[in-house]
């Protein structure tokens, strides 16, 4: 019932002059600098009076998503879709993460599990070394994930901390639940030098760009890399499409700004003779466009 004819498609377009922007997403206010004691005390000392905060709350905001096993290829059919994730001036931001630029390595294994020939080191299932004391700062935070080209050279995963053991400077990671439980990537073998950095720490931001959401509290923490008065700050909450074709033909998508869902930017299935042309789409938590028996 919304399509066109041939030669007389519905055409959805921005009015000439201006853009358009469809956004699946909602804009924070209400920033304030960061000055309670006892906050402060959670961040990292370079961090002092750089830091602002809001409660999402007071902009309507209650879903924060879920953070989930993303990267590779994934067995359980559709990638999953992001979490709530931070745009400033139309630009992702950084979850806080360690470091700041490119990747730590793993330092080795309380015990290896075997040796790869293929890649010629050692690996163990779940469990890795790391190098320095760096992690001792995150024992007490609550929700620790990293990214990582963990096995194949050629594919990052994300995974989520199950517990960090100062003694023996290692870390735990949980299974990848995207795999079947039998299939031996489940359990996440990790490489003896495989490249990882952490994410979402509180006392990791440090760097302008980089954010913290406490879920508990419903705080956004951030650390702006420009003026938060003048910038315009979204947050993701769309957990869907921002467009969604179901067997619709002769339609025209023309000139919009989409941006910052949770899930993909447009998706078609089926119909014919449909036309995406001089769109941005951007900030998307999964794909652009994605085109199925169309």
């Amino acid at each position: 019932e919304d399509s066109g004819g041939p030669g007389s498609p519905v055409v959805y377009r921005s009015y000439p002059g201006e853009t358009a922007r469809l956004i699946g997403g909602r804009q924070v206010s209400g920033f304030r600098p960061l000055t309670d004691s006892s906050e402060l005390k959670k961040l990292p000392a370079e961090a002092k009076g750089k830091v602002w905060f809001a409660d999402l709350k007071e902009s309507g905001i209650t879903d924060y998503g879920t953070l989930l096993n993303r990267g590779g290829y994934c067995y359980n059919g559709e990638p999953n879709p992001a979490a709530m994730e931070l745009f400033f001036e139309g630009k992702a931001m950084q979850l806080a993460r360690w470091p700041n630029q490119g990747y730590e390595r793993v330092a080795g294994f309380p015990k290896a599990d075997g040796f790869d020939q293929h890649r010629k080191a050692n690996y163990q299932k779940g469990t890795f070394c790391y190098p320095g004391d760096r992690p001792q700062r995150w024992l007490g935070e609550k929700e620790i994930w990293l990214h990582g080209y963990w096995y194949f050279e050629y594919s990052k995963d994300h995974v989520k901390v199950a517990g960090i053991d100062p003694k023996n400077r290692s870390i735990k990671v949980l299974p990848d639940i995207r795999w079947w439980e039998k299939y031996p990537l489940y359990a996440v073998p990790i490489l003896d030098k495989a490249p990882f950095y952490a994410y979402n720490i509180l006392m990791e931001l440090d760097a302008p760009g980089e954010w913290y959401a406490d879920r508990d509290t419903g705080r956004l923490y951030f650390y702006p890399p420009g003026d938060i008065a003048k910038g315009e700050t979204l947050v993701s909450t769309l957990d869907m499409p921002v467009i969604r074709m179901k067997n619709a033909s002769n339609i025209v998508i023309f000139g919009l700004t989409i941006e910052a869902g949770r899930r993909n930017g447009i998706e078609m299935e089926g119909g014919t003779n449909n036309l995406v042309a001089g769109c941005l789409i951007r900030n998307t938590g999964q794909s652009a466009i994605i085109i199925e028996n169309g």
